[in-house]
Parts: C-alpha cells; sequence; structure tokens
C-alpha cells in the first residue's frame, strides 16, 4: 500500500467553488491515469487505486487581518508578548534564514490575543486556522494543537468580555490571562 499526498496548483483561489471543483477534477483524473500507467508496468499488473479524499483538502484560505499578525521571526526567536493567550508549537521542518530548521528543534511560540482580534471588527474574536499569521507561519499556525489553543483562548476572551461589559479589544489582559491559567493553560 502507498499513501500519496497531492499538492494543488500555486495562487488557487479556494474561495471559487469553480476553481476549486477543477483541481479536484484534475487530481482525481490524474491518479485515476497514473495508476493505469503504473499497471502497465511488469509486476505491477494487480495494483488498483483504493480511494481518494472525499473531497479536497484546502492547507490555507483565509487568514485575519489581525491588530498583530504573528512572525515566522518571532516564533523562532521566542518573542514575548504582554497580552499572551496561549503557547504555539513548531510541528514542522520550517524554512529559516537560508537553511531548514527540523521540528524537533523549534522553539515554542507565544500567541498574542491581537492576533485573535481582527483590525476592523471591535466584537469578533478569532480562533483556529484564521488567526493572524504571516505566510511562513502557516504550516505551524494550521495544526490542530494551536487551533484547540486558539480557539480556548477565543472561546475565554469572548466569556470575559461579556462579564467586564467591554469589547475583545478592552479586555483586562491579566484577568484573562489568570482565566486561562485556571484553565490549565500554558502561557510562558
Amino acid at each position: 500500500m502507498n499513501w500519496v499526498n497531492v499538492r494543488g496548483g500555486e495562487n488557487v483561489d479556494a474561495l471559487n467553488v469553480l476553481e476549486t471543483s477543477r483541481v479536484q477534477y484534475e487530481w482525481r483524473k490524474s491518479a485515476w491515469e497514473k495508476t493505469q500507467e503504473l499497471r502497465r508496468q511488469p509486476g505491477y499488473e494487480e495494483v488498483f487505486l483504493l480511494e481518494t479524499a472525499s473531497q479536497l483538502g484546502v492547507r490555507l484560505s483565509r487568514v485575519l487581518d489581525s491588530l498583530h499578525i504573528v512572525t515566522l521571526e518571532e516564533s523562532m526567536t521566542f518573542a514575548e508578548f504582554p497580552d499572551v493567550v496561549g503557547i504555539g508549537g513548531g510541528y514542522t521542518n520550517i524554512p529559516y534564514n537560508g537553511g531548514v530548521v527540523k521540528a524537533k528543534e523549534r522553539p515554542c511560540w507565544q500567541i498574542p490575543l491581537r492576533a485573535l482580534l481582527p483590525r476592523r471588527c471591535e466584537n469578533l474574536i478569532i480562533g483556529g486556522r484564521c488567526f493572524g499569521f504571516e505566510e511562513g507561519l502557516a504550516e505551524d499556525a494550521r495544526e490542530i494543537g494551536n487551533c484547540l489553543l486558539t480557539g480556548q483562548a477565543a472561546g475565554a476572551a469572548a466569556a470575559a468580555a461579556v462579564e467586564q461589559r467591554t469589547i475583545p479589544r478592552e479586555l483586562d489582559v491579566p484577568r484573562l490571562q489568570r482565566l486561562l491559567r485556571q484553565q490549565k493553560v500554558n502561557l510562558g
């Protein structure tokens, strides 16, 4: 058995259903054709395509224009933020300073509340894969652990905003951080 992940085209608009449908069609057709080509090779006559994903998996489509955009540089240099709401992790090998830093050598990095707050909407808090980060950090930021972390932080911040009768960007951050620590969130 051989598991294969394929990569879509560059600059495909994941919000355009016609474009994503085209990419999905092309990759399914390509998988079928490559399987048939392989079957024509001696010793591979019994190879078959077991399954393909039920739908196209989009790795990144939207990233928040937040009050603070977390950068790859910040993630690699232990940047500290007074409004930290959790510690994210580096899960992939990543290009940095002309080389590649292995996942096991990556530092953990702080995520500030400001990365969950949109610039243009005062009563919204974003968690999950679309908080504010630059493209170089995308492979790490979109991982499940970081999504859970930002989701918990967003939920706690929303509850705190209601309790404090204020908008999220005017929260009493130390009070929010005490709440997160009570929830066993590592703030560094």
